[in-house]
């Protein structure tokens, strides 16, 4: 069905990853759509739970889109569940944009299994098929079924995928062949690069990984590894051109930019645009030489595509230069646009004391020397799979007089804190993470700082052997508040797992709102206020240990911090009778 029928239900699968938001974003403004008064309706896939729904909704609140989303998680691999959803529809879906997928190699390559039953879920496509036999399919794949030996790759050049992710692509290409022959499209995509996601946290892409590593820190990339780079506003383009106008093309395409790049080719133009001397900070390496960790999940070399098949079709060429997604990347966003102030953990390096990037430590866990007492003692951190892994140091919080004899004053918790806030701007403050608590106090939460005598501390911390919501507001004297958290299991007798648990703080110049996801929504906890008027402040997340240290941890999964907020809080200024 074209939008010349004047409505389409389109079928967004990995709604929540990188390329799906964009897509999401695309079809909200009407980006790359020919129709303007289509009515289009889509559904949104994901997977894991997801910010996502509350999202899209505070953009359509404020936008003016003609678009409706429904977001809703599904198992692809879950028979039932994949049923379920079909048949309770109250639409006959008219297309699918297939783009959800396991995408790390690394976790393919492990989980050999699992990865074949997403990325090629044919408990799904024989689902769509029945539901809709006419259905249009617009499926992606990657460049990565190639071998990487024998470039350029054309679409019909050999496809010998060397690791479980190409190969479990390749399968999903057999499969769309076999459901969808006559309806359906394929795109073998390069690497993606752009902005960031544009309604919740996803993946950064490597162009954000080389801006966050400047000089003077050193970071090895390789010279022989190739692939074509490719926009994901291209991307969009190319797959909406599928979906809304060119409904008849079928068959499989290679969709990769212009030309290809090795890593430090990337990084070198990525540096030549911040204006960074690349003659010390980028290392340039054969993969060879940088064993065992190029041997970890196998690779090709060398999977340069040419995309002149996909061109003769498409009606332009909308592949834009590495130099024009570098500038798309890092220039400021339209008005109106979420502005991502920070995203990610990707700032974290090892703990020899090299510089965090736009991340700082308030009191490193490891930065202490033990005293009398075991204050101090057995603080550690690491990062690991781009999560931050903190073991507080022993007896170390943050505490400001009130209520405790003799006088208890602290002012050394772990904090990475991002410190260059303006207090006369809003922001929204996010975290994801998971609590292991071994001691009475273990807590890690998200922290806002004016100075040492005006802050906020809030996240989980256990009280009495039982896990509480807890925030504490400081202005000279703290003010401490809890509420009960039920979502929790014993590991052993005496120590306790809060898993996923999502956070946020509305900043509003030194008014503060503090919000915790309980279940599938964000619930109100607390309206603070700092009474102290900085220029800047800073927000970050911490983990205390103020007892001794028992094996206590912290991992948090996802941090970042956005202009503007989405808190609806308002009274309506008149409270007389």
């Amino acid at each position: 069905m074209s939008l010349q029928s004047k409505s389409l239900n389109i079928l967004l699968t990995g709604a929540s990853g990188y390329l799906g938001q964009h897509i999401l974003h695309a079809l909200l403004t009407k980006g790359s759509i020919a129709n303007e008064d289509a009515s289009i309706f889509v559904g949104a896939l994901y997977y894991r739970s997801s910010d996502l729904s509350e999202a899209i909704e505070s953009f359509i609140t404020s936008h003016t889109s003609v678009c409706s989303v429904q977001c809703q998680a599904l198992d692809f691999t879950d028979k039932a569940a994949v049923y379920q959803f079909l048949n309770s529809s109250s639409q006959r879906w008219d297309v699918c944009i297939h783009t959800a997928a396991m995408a790390s190699p690394k976790v393919c390559q492990e989980n050999p299994s699992l990865a074949m039953a997403v990325n090629n879920p044919i408990i799904f496509f024989q689902a769509l098929q029945q539901h809709n036999p006419s259905l249009r399919l617009v499926a992606l794949s990657t460049d990565q079924v190639y071998e990487g030996t024998d470039p350029p790759y054309r679409e019909t050049s050999p496809t010998v995928p060397v690791n479980v992710y190409g190969a479990t692509k390749r399968a999903l290409e057999d499969t769309c062949q076999q459901y969808f022959a006559q309806s359906g499209i394929v795109l073998r995509s390069s690497i993606l690069l752009g902005p960031l996601a544009p309604f919740v946290p996803a993946h950064d892409t490597f162009l954000h990984f080389v801006s966050s590593r400047p000089p003077p820190q050193q970071t090895t990339y390789w010279t022989d590894e190739r692939r074509n780079v490719l926009a994901v506003q291209d991307a969009v383009q190319i797959i909406l051109h599928f979906t809304c106008r060119d409904t008849k093309s079928v068959g499989v395409y290679n969709m990769g930019g212009l030309h290809s790049y090795s890593r430090i080719e990337m990084a070198q133009a990525v540096f030549a645009y911040h204006g960074y001397d690349t003659s010390e900070s980028l290392q340039p390496a054969s993969k060879a030489q940088c064993q065992p960790q190029a041997k970890e999940v196998p690779s090709p070399l060398d999977i340069s595509m040419e995309s002149a098949q996909l061109m003769q079709i498409l009606p332009s060429r909308p592949f834009k230069s590495l130099e024009q997604i570098i500038q798309s990347t890092f220039a400021p966003q339209e008005a109106n646009d979420p502005i991502i102030v920070f995203s990610g953990l990707q700032d974290i390096y090892d703990p020899n004391h090299r510089p965090l990037g736009q991340l700082r430590w308030r009191c490193a866990p490891d930065s202490w020397s033990p005293t009398t007492g075991r204050e101090g003692c057995d603080g550690s951190w690491r990062v690991e799979d781009n999560k931050l892994i903190v073991y507080p140091a022993a007896k170390k919080d943050y505490w400001r007089k009130t209520y405790y004899e003799p006088l208890l004053l602290k002012d050394d918790g772990a904090v990475l804190e991002y410190a260059d806030l303006h207090a006369d701007q809003h922001y929204t403050v996010e975290v994801k993470f998971d609590l292991v608590a071994a001691a009475q106090f273990d807590q890690a939460g998200i922290f806002i700082r004016c100075d040492a005598e005006h802050w906020i501390k809030t996240g989980i911390e256990v009280v009495d052997g039982t896990p509480r919501l807890s925030c504490v507001v400081t202005n000279e004297f703290s003010d401490w508040s809890t509420q009960y958290w039920g979502s929790f299991r014993h590991l052993t007798p005496d120590t306790i797992l809060v898993q996923d648990v999502e956070m946020r703080v509305h900043c509003r110049g030194t008014s503060f709102v503090v919000e915790a996801k309980m279940g599938v929504k964000f619930d109100f906890i607390r309206i603070s206020h700092l009474r102290v008027f900085p220029d800047k402040f800073a927000a970050g997340v911490f983990a205390c240990c103020p007892e001794d240290q028992k094996g206590g941890c912290a991992t948090f999964h996802e941090f970042r911090v956005v202009e503007g907020s989405v808190m609806d809080h308002n009274a309506d200024g008149n409270h007389e009778e």
